[in-house]
């Protein structure tokens, strides 16, 4: 009963008038992980601020409930690029189509930047080359994470130990 209101108490502040409330809201929600936010989070990917949107679609990944994934692939026309990135990496981590050609258009595109990085390494100062490659590597990081992430549901919705030693098609 404990939990309902907390849920309730979240899903009302999801129409807060404060984008703040909103967003931590949306994180609340997802760190809960209860599918009774799922409606409340798919209402709030439309939401006008971006940063309540980027929440709801982590929220969505956390919760991880199908019902969600008409909003999230709505959610890759966001005119934010962080919107639609995280609605394309929940939506591969649930392993959908539009999340996976997004998911591998993202890694395509790491791959060009740091090609470009590192053909342009002796013309830029070793502080911008390593905060360049630091956030190459923390974008890597995030990618690594949602595959990993994915396979380790898996096995844990399977049961099957072989599926994460070999994930094919995962």
């Amino acid at each position: 009963k404990e939990q309902t209101l907390k849920i309730a108490a979240l899903l009302k502040a999801l129409k807060d008038p404060d984008a703040g409330v909103r967003r931590n809201a949306a994180c609340a929600l997802g760190k809960i992980g209860d599918a009774r936010g799922v409606d409340g989070l798919v209402e709030a990917l439309k939401d006008p601020d971006a940063g309540v949107r980027r929440n709801a679609a982590w929220a969505l990944g956390e919760i991880g409930d199908a019902r969600g994934v008409d909003g999230l692939v709505e959610a890759l026309k966001d005119k934010d690029v962080d919107v639609r990135r995280n609605a394309a990496w929940v939506l591969e981590s649930l392993g959908h189509p539009a999340g996976q050609k997004l998911f591998l258009q993202e890694i395509t595109s790491l791959i060009s930047r740091h090609e470009e990085l590192y053909q342009r390494k002796g013309s830029l100062s070793l502080e911008d080359y390593d905060a360049a490659m630091a956030g190459l590597r923390n974008d890597m990081g995030r990618l690594h994470f949602i595959r990993m992430r994915r396979r380790f549901k898996a096995v844990r919705q399977t049961g099957d130990g072989q599926r994460w030693k070999y994930p094919v098609g995962l």
